[in-house]
């Protein structure tokens, strides 16, 4: 994209897009040529009849085994004690250039023990392989919890009618909701062409996806989200939901997104909407009233704002 600003002729740009901010963060050289001078919020949007009217729910999910990730929590904490709290370092010790950089922060742990080198090498080594692990144990947690499915579940079987899109953290989760087709990166270019082709067709019926429908996926006539793995981005927020909400008609729509509560994707949640003030929290047993279009009660307590170190 860069190559066109610079081999053609203009006197002026306009550009135009739902989300400014990529997740590669190539929008840093664009702004050199086309800077924000106008920003339209969803609200104005929604006001105006640009997108669909559409309500989003935050289902706050309480999970019975959650003394086990709280055990993940702990083991996270200890190894990133470690490292002084410092992702970046911690994460360093990891990958191609893993050992070297062990090395390195050895020698500058042992610069008055020398002595201690061999210990203080097996301790690096120990608290990264713990880090690394007690962070995909949290994932996974927050990630595959059955809660999730079942819910999924719940919220299909209630819309029918309804053309739904979910979106996974893998392609396990994907798989495993059991309704509908799967759009994932295992199922190959053609397979995956061949699927949008014959859901973009239909009335109703649900598309399973993670990632590869995160941007510059346009099916029409889809009325319901479903947000099965949040993480901190407020792009991948913005264009999951806008995949749902695009303007239609007269259509209404529905976005919900799971969370485990009282874990680290509440945080998660929290980063990726900042601007976000219309949602509606909700917990899983007004979910289903919700769905079963019975009154129901928001949910009121103040999601936990967990410090750094969490």
């Amino acid at each position: 994209m860069i190559q066109v600003f610079e081999s053609i002729k203009y006197k002026l740009i306009l550009g135009l897009t739902a989300t400014f901010e990529r997740l590669d963060e190539r929008h840093k050289l664009i702004a050199k040529y086309c800077p924000i001078v106008d920003t339209v919020t969803l609200q104005e949007a929604q006001l105006n009849g640009w997108v669909a009217n559409y309500k989003e729910y935050l289902v706050l999910i309480d999970v019975e085994d959650i003394n086990l990730y709280q055990d993940y929590n702990k083991q996270f904490t200890q190894h990133f004690e470690f490292f002084n709290y410092d992702f970046k370092l911690a994460m360093s010790m990891l990958g191609p250039k893993g050992f070297m950089n062990k090395i390195e922060y050895r020698d500058k742990l042992c610069k008055d023990n020398p002595d201690m080198k061999s210990e203080i090498l097996k301790a690096i080594t120990y608290h990264a392989n713990g880090f690394i692990r007690a962070i995909q144990n949290r994932k996974k947690f927050v990630y595959e919890h059955p809660e999730k499915i079942r819910l999924t579940q719940e919220i299909i079987k209630h819309r029918p009618d309804s053309k739904i899109v979910t979106f996974s953290a893998n392609t396990k989760m994907a798989e495993a909701i059991g309704v509908g087709y799967v759009y994932t990166g295992k199922e190959g270019k053609k397979k995956n062409r061949i699927t949008l082709e014959e859901f973009s067709t239909m009335s109703s019926g649900v598309l399973n996806t993670c990632k590869l429908a995160e941007a510059g996926m346009d099916i029409p006539g889809l009325s319901v989200g479903i947000m099965l793995g949040v993480n901190s981005s407020e792009t991948k927020a913005q264009q999951t939901r806008g995949r749902v909400i695009r303007k239609e008609g007269d259509k209404t729509a529905e976005y919900f997104t799971l969370v485990i509560n009282d874990t680290i994707e509440s945080k998660w949640w929290q980063n990726s909407h900042k601007n976000d003030s219309n949602i509606i929290k909700i917990d899983s047993e007004n979910l289903i009233k919700v769905l079963n279009g019975e009154p129901y009660e928001t949910y009121t307590k103040k999601l936990k704002n967990y410090s750094y170190r969490f």
